[in-house]
């Protein structure tokens, strides 16, 4: 799954959302545009790929986030994310750590 905002021909911002293993959803490459930063489209992006884990079974929505992302941070503990335990070293840049933020997803009855 692959979502995007747009305004006049200008994206505002984009995510991706796969299924990483039955119930479990990642969502990645998330972004804001500069100019659409703080208007509340990080949040409409990551409830997109949230609706569409949950039509697709999932009970947990992950995201890795680099732990020097200050606002990253600060946006996935806002909308009820908790990083693990376990600090990852990244393989691109070592002197960089990340973890694993998740939250559980509401069930949906049928």
């Amino acid at each position: 799954m692959t979502g995007s905002a747009w305004f006049l021909s200008h994206p505002l911002g984009l995510v991706c959302g796969a299924v990483e293993e039955p119930g479990r959803v990642a969502l990645s490459g998330l972004w804001v545009s500069p100019t659409a930063r703080g208007t509340g489209q990080a949040r409409r992006l990551v409830s997109a790929v949230e609706d569409w884990a949950v039509a697709q079974g999932a009970t947990t929505v992950v995201a890795r986030v680099f732990d020097d992302n200050a606002a990253a941070t600060a946006l996935w503990t806002s909308l009820g994310f908790v990083a693990d335990d376990v600090t990852v070293v990244s393989r691109r840049d070592p002197t960089r750590t990340w973890r694993t933020w998740s939250r559980r997803l509401p069930r949906v009855s049928a």
